[in-house]
Parts: structure tokens; sequence; C-alpha cells
């Protein structure tokens, strides 16, 4: 290991200390201010307008590092990723790209470099690392490639140390060193497209869970949503759940009653047991303001809420804003009594009739709880029921007399439901009671068959709190079909605004902002289908944003200051969340099962990518859609790779190619059932074989035909008989590698594994048979053209022998067919 003295100076020969960091080249944000290359900590990137997909408190790049020399080496580093152009930079003979490098390449870069300060400071390391070895520098990548499976980010950080070598002040990589072996693999392996691609078992089942929130369930939930944000505050309505408010619905509810001077707080009119008097008499206030529904607006077992309303009360008994009572005349009042209002006028038998009649639909479940609590209770562990919210259910109140009194009819209700709760008929909520935990009453929801083979609403009931995840659901199941459909990247899709859709050479297009390569964010286009149409109709309504789509569910509380920071989503985190949600609920819900497995957004485009280079000539459509055209001279190059077929995809199209094939059978099978020959050649008896075990079959199996529309049918048992055969021009093959003519121009260890199309001797090799219609005009014109040639009588003697050999070959497919014409 080299072992040089520590160089001293921090200053930087490169740039002054209070140069700006972003120079006229970037085009910055009017009144905010620029950082200075002299800030030796972070780099605050708020002068750039952010986008939508990078947090705001991610929207900088932090120097870690705490060693002047190496963090001076970073600083300058990123300063020239930034300023490619900078005079220093140009006056060194260093070209760089004019096009400054990315947020995230800048953060990325800075955060490797202080791995590799980490890494040097620990190993003693000298500071200048133009006196680093090759064998130095090994002992590195050896470090970084245990650990690592994608070196692209350690392969762009190392290449600036080489390039920009001869501008550091305390130097760079040694020259040449970066072009050794050492570095081979990282070289290698950052020049791989490193994107995976998400496997057809995830693919199909994501897509269409996410086309049914979209198409089938969001009506619904956004309806749902709009109806509550109409609805009017309870207030001192005696409806169902009032009692249920936010904590900040009942201290408005209390202000705005306090704020009537003819509202009179009831205190004690004398000293009562434990109550002195001038006391407020907060049960029957708490009746009194809530119309009769809670009684708990004032308990102190919530210090926080409940004291600033008996805070609010006492400062309005101040005030003389009161009515004394005995307890005598408290009880005697009729607008206020100890029970529930509820209650007044319904008896024991209407009681259990609501209970009863609650119980008999199935989609109503019984609260239980999930949470421990605090303080150890056996009434209160996880899994027992939450009476005062099933009460709430029910009844509308929250005093639990129907259920905990001590009678027997509160017990023989409570073993009816306790039996319910054995049964299965749970739905798990938190401890406390909120709106938030009580179901609601789902009208005319679109039903779906469940697993069991029912068809029903795939919801019967929600609460405020399902709610919300059902519209998170919308929103995540938006973003997946965007990301899957357009091939638009993360940050192009969470840039959408509203009215983005429109016509690009007369089709349709969503327009957005181009942000990779792109410092000034054009604007561009990109193709989408008439789902994606829908997809967006839905968006627009979902979100409150006044320009963007993809936003926070809720607008902040004070937009002048923080709506930019609602402008964006963690798309990672809404595809887990999808997939969770989507999996959980798939009983209900009647969707597939999406497998387990890592889901991220640039995925989507590599796969998506995949499918469509399965098209012909498909390169220029899938560059221009990729925006990957934005390089003419890569283009070509970088689409070819990231369209690459993988492992996951290969055995999902050759899938695809035997439900193709097998439906190109179907013709040869309705000839076929005629009893008439369809094919000729060595394996045409084990084509007609084929066929007719399908026709039987089917014969067979009425059912199928009762569940499956014939073509269907034919196709699926076609796949299953003719799983290897092959179409061709000239023949069908109907592959099996141990009597394939074609494997005998192969080396040993090569054969059996696939046909050979150019050693292919359709007229003598045992898989091949000859389709009349298909490829009998094909074959009669060479029989036709052979003939013609040999009646030349100056053919020499060779010549026309290769002619009547082909000829005769010719005739062991065409001597049927042309004997059958003769009369």
């Amino acid at each position: 290991m080299s072992t040089t003295p520590q160089p001293t100076a921090v200053t930087s020969t490169l740039v002054s200390a209070d140069e700006a960091v972003f120079g006229s080249g970037h085009p910055l944000v009017e009144g905010v201010p620029i950082p200075e290359f002299g800030e030796s900590r972070s780099w605050s990137f708020g002068c750039i307008r952010r986008p939508s997909n990078v947090r705001p408190a991610a929207w900088k790049v932090n120097f870690t590092v705490i060693d002047s020399v190496w963090n001076l080496r970073i600083r300058e580093i990123c300063f020239s990723m930034l300023n490619p152009t900078h005079k220093v930079i140009r006056d060194a003979g260093i070209a760089l790209v004019a096009e400054p490098a990315a947020h995230s390449t800048v953060r990325q870069c800075a955060y490797t470099l202080g791995k590799l300060a980490a890494w040097a400071l620990a190993n003693d390391m000298p500071a200048d690392i133009a006196a680093w070895r090759e064998e130095d520098w090994a002992g590195f990548v050896e470090h970084i490639t245990a650990r690592a499976n994608a070196l692209k980010p350690d392969a762009t950080a190392l290449s600036w140390l080489s390039t920009l070598a001869p501008v550091l002040t305390h130097g760079g990589m040694a020259q040449g060193l970066w072009n050794t072996d050492t570095f081979r693999e990282i070289r290698h392996r950052s020049d791989t497209p490193s994107t995976a691609s998400i496997p057809p078992s995830t693919w199909w089942p994501l897509l269409r869970a996410a086309w049914a929130y979209i198409h089938e369930f969001s009506p619904h939930i956004l309806d749902l949503r709009d109806q509550l944000a109409q609805q009017p505050d309870p207030g001192d309505s005696p409806e169902r759940r009032p009692a249920f408010r936010t904590p900040a619905g009942n201290d408005e509810l209390v202000d705005n009653w306090l704020a009537n001077p003819d509202n009179l707080v009831p205190v004690h009119k004398y000293d009562h047991q434990t109550k002195s008097a001038g006391e407020p008499i907060w049960h029957h206030l708490a009746l009194t303001i809530t119309g009769g529904t809670n009684t708990g607006l004032f308990q102190t077992t919530r210090k926080g809420a409940a004291q600033r309303r008996r805070d609010a009360v006492l400062r309005a008994v101040e005030r003389g804003q009161v009515q004394a009572y005995s307890w005598s005349e408290m009880r005697a009042r009729t607008d206020v009594v100890n029970h529930p209002a509820i209650y007044l006028g319904r008896s024991t038998a209407a009681l259990d009739q609501v209970l009863d009649d609650w119980l008999t639909n199935p989609d109503n479940l019984i609260p239980i709880r999930t949470k421990q609590p605090r303080a150890p209770r056996s009434d209160l562990e996880p899994g027992t029921i939450i009476w005062t919210a099933l009460e709430a259910l029910i009844y509308g109140t929250a005093g639990t007399a129907p259920f905990t009194q001590r009678s027997v009819t509160s017990a023989a209700r409570r073993q009816k439901v306790e039996d319910a709760a054995a049964a299965g008929r749970v739905q798990k909520l938190a401890g406390t009671m909120t709106t938030r935990s009580l179901p609601m009453p789902c009208k005319d929801f679109t039903s779906v068959t469940r697993q069991d083979g029912t068809t029903r609403p795939w919801r019967g009931q929600i609460s405020v709190e399902e709610l919300a995840d059902e519209i998170r659901m919308v929103r995540a199941a938006c973003y997946v079909f965007m990301a899957g459909l357009t091939m638009m990247r993360d940050s192009e899709i969470q840039e959408i605004e509203r009215g983005s859709l429109t016509a690009y050479y007369g089709a349709p297009a969503v327009k957005s902002r181009k942000l990779k390569h792109d410092p000034a964010q054009p604007e561009l286009n990109w193709w989408i289908s008439a789902p994606v149409v829908e997809t967006l109709a839905v968006l627009d309504r979902l979100s409150w944003h006044h320009t963007h789509l993809f936003v926070a569910l809720d607008p902040p509380r004070v937009t002048a200051h923080n709506e930019d920071t609602v402008r964006g989503i963690d798309a990672a985190g809404e595809i887990d969340f999808f997939v969770a949600g989507v999996n959980a609920s798939l009983e209900r819900t009647g969707l597939e099962e999406i497998p387990a497995g890592r889901i991220r957004p640039h995925m989507f485009r590599r796969t998506m990518s995949i499918i469509c280079s399965q098209e012909p000539d498909s390169e220029i459509a899938l560059g221009h859609q990729l925006k990957h055209l934005a390089r003419r001279t890569l283009a070509n190059r970088i689409t070819q790779g990231y369209s690459r077929m993988d492992t996951h995809w290969a055995k999902e199209f050759d899938n695809q190619l035997e439900l193709a094939a097998a439906g190109r059978l179907v013709e040869l099978l309705k000839s076929r059932r005629s009893g008439t020959d369809v094919a000729v050649g060595p394996a045409a008896a084990k084509l007609h074989s084929g066929l007719d075990n399908v026709i039987a079959t089917m014969n067979r199996a009425p059912a199928l035909r009762a569940q499956l529309a014939d073509e269907q049918i034919e196709v699926l048992l076609l796949r299953d008989e003719f799983a290897d055969l092959h179409f061709g021009t000239v023949n069908h093959c109907l592959w099996d590698p141990a009597q394939a003519e074609c494997q005998n121009s192969l080396p040993e260890g090569q054969r059996g594994k696939t046909p050979v199309l150019g050693a292919c001797q359709p007229a003598r090799c045992r898989n091949s048979a000859v389709d009349q219609d298909k490829h009998g005009p094909v074959w009669l014109a060479e029989d036709a053209d052979l003939t013609r040639m040999l009646r030349d009588p100056r053919l020499a003697t060779p010549r026309r022998a290769a002619l009547e050999n082909r000829l005769s070959e010719v005739r062991l497919i065409t001597g049927t067919w042309l004997t059958k014409e003769r009369p």
C-alpha cells in the first residue's frame, strides 16, 4: 500500500468558494437563493424547479464526509457535473457533454464517493489518490463488487475521478488506470442494462387489478367520497353516528354551541355528593350539545381534547352564561336524560328486532380490536368486540346500554353478537371509536364473482378510514396503469397536469415534461390507448390540485405555503400498497392474487418494451415512445438493449406462439371433420391422428361446449395436442428431435434443441406435413417449373440429373395431388 504525506490545503484551484453552484445554463427559479461552492455540508436545489417525483427533503445533495480533502474533492466533482462547460474545465482540455448531470446522478455520485472516502480513511490510504497504485484500487473494487449487484453508480463516480483528474485540487485517478483490467467488471456491468422486468405471472394480474379499480370500482369510490364531502356537519342532529366526530369536529361543535348566548351551561345549584355548587353538570351538558347521543364529550380520560372543551365551558361560566339546576330538576327535564335520546320510546323488543335485522345481513361485520391497549385489560385485548362501535353501527348511539346493562336482555344480545363473531363475521378496527372506524352501507356497488362462486357487490359497507384506503388504491391503480401502458418514466408520469390529453399525428396522446437529459424540461407527447384516456379522466376527478394529477390525497391546511410540497407521490410505496391491498381483499373483490415480488416504477417501462419489441420493425416506434430519439446516434442501440428479451418473458411468448399456432390449425380441424385428408407428406398421418383426437375429445365432452365457445375449446385442445408444432412457408413441422433430418447437420452436443430451418428436408423428414391449401400452390409451382426446365434439350447432363433428382423429391409431395387431377 502506498504511503505519501497528506495534503493540508483545502482551498480549491478549480473554483472559488463564493462562486454559484448553478450557472446561467440552469433554468433558475426567480427569488430563490443559489448555493455557493464554499457550502461544505449540502447544496440545496431549491433554485431549480423540483420534479414532482422527488421529495422536497431530497431536493439537495449532501456531503457527509468530514475529512476536508475528500469533502473538497467530492464538491469539485459535483460542481463539474453541474457545470460541464466551466472555463477551467475547458481550458484544461477536458471536453464534457454540455448537458449538466441530473440531480439524482449528482446525489448518487456524492454518496458513492463518500463510500470511497470512508474506505480510504479506514484503510489509511493517502488523500492524493493519484499516488494509488493499481493494486490499491483493486482492494476497493473487491470491496464494492462483493456487496453490490448494480455497479453503475460506482462506475459513474470512478469515471469522474479519472476524467477530472487534471483539475481536481488534490488529484484524481492516475491516467490510464480506468481502462485497466482492474475495472473491467465495473465497466462491463455498467454498460449492460440492469433494469429487471416484471414477470408475466405478476404483470397480467397486476394490470387486470389496476383496470378493475379504474373501470369498475373508482366510480363508486369517488361518488361516495363526493357524497360525504357534500354532507353537512351533523352538528346537534340526533341522526346516525353524530357521537363519533373527529376531535376537531367536536371542538367546533362545542364552540358553536357556546357562541349562542341563549345556550346556558347547566350547573349544580347545590353541593351534591362530590360535586360543588356552580360546577357544570358535564354529563348532561354533553347530552345537550350532541342531541342526546354522546356522554363522553368532556371526559378527562383524553386529557388534551377534553380539557380544551372544559376550558371553553368554564370561560362561559365565568361570563355568567349558566343555568342552575338541582339534581331532581335536572332529572325532570324532558329534553336531556341520562340515556341517549334515541332510546326514548324504544321497547326491549324493538331493540332486539333492530339487532336481529342487522345480523341477518351477511355483509354486516362485527368490529373487533387489533391494537394492544397501553394498560393491560382483559376486555380490551386484540380480538375482543368493540361494543361502543357496534352500538354506533346498529343503533347510532354511544351509551353501550343495549349491550352492557346488567340485565337478561343485554346478556342475550351480547350472546347473539359473540356467536356471530365466533362464526367469522368480524371486521378488524383500531381499538378507539372514531368516525373513521364506523362502516357505512354501500349501495349499488358493482357486483363481482367471489372466490366461493357467489355474485355480490364488491363492498357491502365501508368506513371513512377504509374509504381513504380505497381512494389511495384508485390513485395507485392509475399510476400502475399509466406506467404499464405508456412507457413513460416515473418523473414524466408525475408531471402530468390537467388538460394534458391531446392528439399527436392524429392519435390520442398525453403531454408531459421530459426531465431526463433535458434541463429545459420540454413538453413532449406520448401516444396512449383508450383505457389510458379513461385513466386520465379518473385522475382528473381524483386530484384536488389546480395543475397536477398525482398529488397527496388531501390538500394542505395552508395552501399558500404548502401546496408545492404535496406535488408528487412515493411511487414505489404506492405500488406496494396496491399489491398488498389487492391480495388482502381477494375474497371480496374477486381479483387474481398478485405474486409477491419486487415491483418498481422503472420496471414497467422495461417490461412493456420487451412486449412491444415482438412487433415487426418495432425499434423506430419504441424509440419514439421511449424518447430515445433525443439522442439519435444512440437511439437504436439504447432501444434494442432496453427491449432485449429476458428469461421471464421468453416462456410467455413461447406460450403465445403455441396459441397462435393452434388458432391457425382451427381451419384444418374444420376440414378434417368431413373426413378429408388435409395434408400430405411423411408426418401427414401424425397430423391427421392429432386432429382426430381433438375431434373425439370434443364429441366425448359436451360439457365443454356449455362452458366455452367451440373455437375457444378447439384452440385450447389443439395447443395441448400440438405443443411442438412449427409453421413454415412450405410445410408444418411436428417437431420430434429423434426423427428430425435437420439435426444430422449439427454436432452431437447441439442436437435436439430446436428445428434448423435452413437444413429442413420437407419431402423426406418424418416430422414434415404439407397443407394442401396453404402450401400446395408453392409445391405445384415448383413442380411446374422443374417440368418446364427439363423439356429443354440443351440441358447439360449433370444439370439435368440434378433437376430430375429435385423433381423426384417434389413429386413425393405433389404426386398425390397430380394423380387426383388426372382423369
